[in-house]
């Protein structure tokens, strides 16, 4: 269980450089608004939360791997983030970080069929939430969790949002989603529905104020 030594690192330095290894933690890593988590390679360096994890059990609000502070210019890059399979409360980024935040070269790993009985598709809140003013740069995520109920959702901000090549597949209901959103703009997106997990989602739905 590396939760301490990483909230306790977060506390202590601006940025973090994370080797080659897999960090397992049971509880929400919460950011000040300025750290920056870096990685090797996102398959290579993940942060990890194992299957029915307690404090992302039972029913209520969502519980993220990571948080950020509303504002931050926080970073993330070349990390993997997952959030196993059983694990009904969990989001993975909940990103309220401000227009000089960054996620760059970020995987939320998860999906690839029934491969567990206990699972359920669709049962775990959005891959990447931004949310309550969130927004900043997105650059080259894949976020293809079959478990989560979107990959990359975007709800109740006008703070501008700029999003390149995002890899965004395999949900049950729908991928993308904007809701309540101004000020952003999507490039180069691509979606990718299974024939057995998604055949009636759409790639994307948007609502704006």
């Amino acid at each position: 269980d590396d939760t301490a030594a990483l909230q306790k690192a977060i506390a202590e330095h601006r940025a973090l450089y994370f080797p080659i290894g897999r960090y397992i933690v049971t509880d929400t890593l919460t950011l000040k608004p300025d750290t920056a988590l870096i990685g090797l390679q996102p398959n290579l360096t993940q942060i990890v939360i194992l299957d029915s994890t307690p404090a992302f059990q039972g029913i209520g609000g969502p519980r993220a791997v990571i948080d950020t502070p509303a504002g931050g210019a926080n970073v993330i890059s070349g990390v993997g983030i997952s959030t196993g399979t059983i694990n009904p409360r969990a989001a993975g980024v909940i990103w309220r970080a401000g227009e000089a935040s960054l996620i760059d070269d970020v995987r939320f790993f998860g999906g690839g069929g029934p491969n567990n009985t206990r699972a359920r598709w669709d049962g775990k809140y959005p891959s990447l939430w931004i949310t309550q003013g969130g927004g900043g740069t997105f650059a080259d995520i894949w976020t293809p969790d079959t478990y989560a109920q979107a990959g990359f959702y975007v709800t109740d901000t006008r703070t501008p949002g700029h999003v390149y090549e995002l890899s965004n597949e395999h949900h049950v209901r729908t991928e993308i989603k904007f809701d309540h959103v101004e000020n952003w703009d999507i490039n180069a997106p691509q979606t990718e529905e299974e024939s057995a997990e998604s055949p009636e989602a759409p790639a994307s739905s948007k609502c704006t104020l």
